[in-house]
C-alpha cells in the first residue's frame, strides 16, 4: 500500500508540473501574439504618419489634417478597433463606426489598479483598460508641429483580439501534450499494473507453499499426536529442523519419554562424511524415524515410541547400511544417544 501510495502521488506531480508547462506555453504563446499585435499596430500607424509627411512636402497641409483624411480612407475599422487623432490632450479625429470628436479624456479615465500614463505624449504602446469597461491594446505614435504635439493611435479591444488568435495553434497545442500525458500515463500506468501483477503472483505462490508446508505438518502432527503411537509410524527421511522443532513441542512429557534422541557429529573437517552420513539417514527406512541436519555438521534423529533394544537395532542397520556403502565408519562420526556419548562397538553389540 505504502508502494502504491508512493507511485499515485508520483503520477499526481507528474500531472502537475505538466498542467503548469501547458499553461505556460498558453500564455507564453498569448504574450508573444500580444507583443506581435502592439507592434504591427505600431507599424501601421508610423506608415500613416510618413505617409501624411510625404504628402506635406508635395501640398503643404497640415500633417494633422492629412492624417484625418487618411485614416478616414484608409484604416480599416470593426467594432473592436478604432483609430485617433490627437492634439495637445484633445481628440480632433477618430475613425469607428460612427466618425465624431471626442475629448481625449476617455481615453485617459482609468480604474485605479491599471498603469497609464498623465497624457498621451508619454504614452506609445501598452494595455490599458479606459472608461467604457473594456482592455485595449493601444499603440501610439508622436508627432509635433505648429499646432503642438500630435498623436495618432490604434486601439483594439481584448476581446477582439481573441477572436484574431489562431486558435488552429493553440489547439494543437493542447492536443499535442494531452496527447504526450496521455500516452505517459498509459505506459506508467501499464508498467505498474504489470509490477503489481507480479507481485500478487509471487505472493500466490509464496501462499501455496506456505499451505502446502502447512499440510504437511499437519499430517505429521496428526500421526503424532494420536493417543497409540505404537499403531502408526512415520516413514524415515529428512525434514526440516524448524519443522522437527515444532514436531517435538507438540509431543506430550509422555511421549517424549517414550522417545530416543540420537545426535551425531561430525568431528573432522571432511565434508565427505557429511555427506555420507546424510545419504544414509535419508536412504534407512525404520520405523517411527525423524531426521535432519541440525547444524553445518551434526545430525539429529528422534525415534518415537521405541525401547533399548529397538534403538539398537537403529544404530544397528545404520551401521550396516553405511558399511555397505561407503565401508568402515571411521572414528570421526560420535554417535551419542541422549546426550551420553556411546561407543558404536559397544551399542553393536548389545
Amino acid at each position: 500500500m505504502r508502494r502504491k501510495g508512493i507511485i499515485l502521488g508520483i503520477a499526481a506531480v507528474f500531472c502537475l508540473i505538466w498542467i503548469v508547462l501547458i499553461f505556460y506555453d498558453i500564455r507564453s504563446y498569448s504574450s508573444n501574439m500580444h507583443e506581435w499585435y502592439r507592434n504591427h499596430q505600431a507599424d501601421m500607424a508610423e506608415q500613416y504618419l510618413k505617409e501624411a509627411e510625404r504628402i506635406n512636402t508635395v501640398t503643404g497641409a497640415p500633417l494633422k489634417t492629412i492624417l484625418a483624411k487618411i485614416i478616414e480612407e484608409d484604416y480599416p475599422t470593426s467594432a473592436g478597433n478604432y483609430c485617433f487623432l490627437a492634439v495637445d490632450g484633445q481628440v480632433i479625429f477618430e475613425k469607428d463606426r460612427v466618425y465624431k470628436s471626442t475629448p481625449l479624456e476617455k481615453y485617459l479615465n482609468v480604474s485605479s489598479n491599471e498603469l497609464l500614463p498623465g497624457n498621451l505624449q508619454d504614452a506609445f504602446t501598452g494595455k490599458y483598460r479606459i472608461s467604457d469597461g473594456k482592455t485595449y491594446i493601444v499603440s501610439m505614435v508622436k508627432y509635433e508641429d505648429a499646432d503642438g504635439i500630435c498623436i495618432m493611435g490604434i486601439a483594439t479591444s481584448e476581446n477582439y483580439f481573441s477572436q484574431l488568435l489562431d486558435t488552429k495553434t493553440l489547439q494543437f497545442h493542447m492536443v499535442f501534450y494531452t496527447g504526450v500525458l496521455a500516452l505517459l500515463l498509459m505506459a506508467a500506468s501499464y508498467h505498474v499494473s504489470t509490477k503489481l501483477k507480479q507481485n500478487e503472483e509471487q505472493i500466490a505462490k509464496q501462499e501455496m507453499e506456505l499451505a502446502s508446508s502447512r499440510q504437511v505438518i499437519d499430517r505429521l502432527n496428526d500421526d503424532i499426536l494420536v493417543s497409540d503411537l505404537g499403531e502408526k509410524y512415520l516413514q524415515s527421511g529428512f525434514l526440516s529442523k524448524d519443522m522437527v522443532v515444532k514436531l517435538m513441542d507438540h509431543l506430550t512429557d509422555e511421549q517424549l519419554k517414550a522417545c530416543v534422541k540420537i545426535k551425531i557429529d561430525i568431528v573432522s573437517k571432511d565434508y565427505g562424511l557429511v555427506a555420507n552420513v546424510a545419504a544414509i539417514l535419508a536412504k534407512l527406512q525404520y520405523k517411527k524415524t525423524i531426521s535432519c541436519i541440525w547444524s553445518e555438521r551434526e545430525f539429529r534423529v528422534l525415534l518415537l515410541n521405541v525401547d533399548m533394544q529397538e534403538t539398537c537395532q537403529f544404530l544397528q542397520q545404520f551401521y550396516q547400511m553405511y558399511q555397505l556403502y561407503f565401508g568402515k565408519i571411521p572414528a570421526d562420526v560420535q554417535i551419542q544417544k541422549e546426550d551420553v556419548s556411546l561407543d558404536w562397538k559397544v551399542v553393536y553389540g548389545i
